[in-house]
């Protein structure tokens, strides 16, 4: 794969629509981002390769840097997963409930 087609993948990548809401209640977006993950997860794959065969040749004039493509497909990735589960709030606080329910009557 030569490193312009996986750079304009991962430009077409960053160009994903985000929604206001958090929640994906479209199931077919849901299997379309869980695809490119799979697809990212192939290309670290393929990164590790790359430079594996880099590391046995000799180093012509141009290399690619496969550190920071491997962090850029981690931060894709990442961004993904954190829109696909959305951080909750944290608990709040409860205040203690008051405990005694019980009235007398005719008081």
């Amino acid at each position: 794969m030569r490193p312009l087609k996986i750079f304009g993948f991962c430009v077409a990548l960053l160009a994903l629509p985000i929604t206001a809401i958090g929640d994906i209640r479209d199931e077919i977006e849901r299997q379309d981002l869980a695809l490119m993950q799979q697809q990212l997860s192939q290309l670290l794959v393929v990164v590790d390769r790359i430079e594996k065969r880099q590391k046995q040749r000799t180093p012509g004039r141009y290399i690619l840097n496969t550190e920071l493509l491997r962090r850029d497909v981690f931060l894709l990735q990442s961004g993904i997963n954190d829109y696909m589960l959305p951080a909750r709030f944290p608990a709040r606080d409860l205040e203690p409930l008051s405990g005694d329910y019980l009235k007398r009557s005719g008081n």
